[in-house]
């Protein structure tokens, strides 16, 4: 006995991986189930069919379900480039396109790549290309060297020029520098005159290599033969001033004092004391056998910013200052009368390794020099 059935379909996959349609359910119709086309927009529809049995079939755009064309034949022309525009070269005239490649726009022009309606060849003639890449000049894959030339092999070298020499032979830096002797690029290391390189060795005056001008006489001749004598004076003959006992000095205050004479009126004298680096601070001392009137005095290794206190203030004195020197003067014709003790106190910046009187003039009321004897350098 025949019975009219319905099945349900499952899909799944195999135990390799192959997919598996089967059915999962049958289900048994009635005696009174009719199979037929159920769709009633289908052409074959069965009004009667309780049973839909996949018969149906139905009309399309171009037939009738009596299978007449309905818009007649037309030209369709071949797209074979998938862009929905067909080849003019390659058309047909049927009621229906033969295939899904045949399209009724016929305006492509470009059928073998698929286009938009514009060219779709790039620059290097290729199909919906990129065209040229970025950083590239050509087609070939080629790029600009630093010339601006495409493919070409200009290069910059190491000192920044297109298509340059580079360091030239003997230069060690692209200024045009070279090695020093130390190996320095652009130093100023030179072999000196004994062969060390930056050495400090030189040839002295007397063209001896490090000779420091040991072959100089002291009259600055080279290996000349004139010494200093006693006096300190070069080429000098030395003591010739005779003293009242027959003796020879160089100068008379050297002669010893004659029986009987006390040395006078005593020693004029300065000297620097109480030196304090840290504060920029010393004294200046002075011991006068006679009235002062006015003074000055210079100094070397020091630069003075004042100067105050002392005898010189006592007695009115204006004082001024200026570089190494300091002047003191009265206005009212006032003097430091004579003794000793601190004649100023002197401020001062940028001390050099020892400081030292350069020289000193002194005056007494009237204004004549009175000499002094200056102490020595301190450090």
């Amino acid at each position: 006995m025949e019975r009219l059935a319905t099945a349900t379909w499952s899909t799944g996959v195999g135990e390799f991986g192959e997919p598996l349609s089967v059915v999962s359910e049958i289900v048994i119709l009635g005696d009174d189930a009719v199979a037929g086309c159920t769709d009633n927009a289908a052409c074959n529809y069965d009004s009667e069919a309780t049973v839909d049995d996949g018969s149906c079939f139905y009309s399309d755009d171009y037939f009738d379900c009596d299978g007449n064309c309905i818009n007649g034949n037309q030209t369709w022309c071949l797209d074979q480039d998938g862009d929905s525009f067909g080849d003019s070269e390659s058309s047909l005239l049927s009621c229906a396109p033969p295939s899904d490649t045949y399209v009724a726009d016929c305006s492509d022009q470009w059928p073998d790549c698929a286009d938009n309606g514009t060219d779709p060849y790039d620059e290097c003639g290729e199909c919906n290309g990129d065209g040229i890449s970025d950083g590239q000049c050509d087609c070939e894959g080629n790029v600009l060297d630093c010339a601006d030339e495409c493919g070409g092999d200009a290069v910059i070298d190491e000192c920044g020029e297109c298509n340059g020499d580079g360091i030239p032979d003997g230069q060690c830096d692209c200024e045009g520098n070279v090695l020093d002797c130390a190996d320095e690029c652009g130093g100023d290391a030179v072999v000196d005159c004994a062969g060390e390189c930056n050495g400090s060795a030189v040839v002295d005056d007397c063209g001896v290599c490090d000779g420091g001008n040991a072959d100089q006489d002291c009259a600055g001749e080279c290996f000349g033969d004139a010494v200093v004598d006693e006096c300190g004076e070069c080429g000098g003959d030395g003591a010739e001033f005779e003293c009242w006992d027959g003796s020879f000095e160089c100068d008379q205050s050297d002669c010893p004092d004659e029986p009987g004479d006390d040395g006078g009126d005593g020693n004029n004298s300065l000297a620097i004391e109480n030196v304090d680096i840290e504060a920029g601070t010393f004294d200046v001392y002075m011991a006068n056998a006679e009235d002062v009137g006015g003074f000055q005095i210079s100094f070397t290794g020091i630069n003075i910013t004042g100067a105050s206190g002392g005898s010189a203030t006592d007695a009115g004195f204006t004082v001024s200052t200026n570089g190494n020197m300091v002047l003191g003067f009265s206005l009212t014709g006032s003097a430091i009368p004579a003794g000793e003790g601190l004649l100023t106190t002197i401020s001062f910046d940028s001390p050099e390794s020892e400081i030292c009187f350069d020289m000193a003039t002194m005056s007494d009321p009237s204004g004549l020099a009175i000499q002094f004897d200056l102490g020595p350098c301190v450090d």
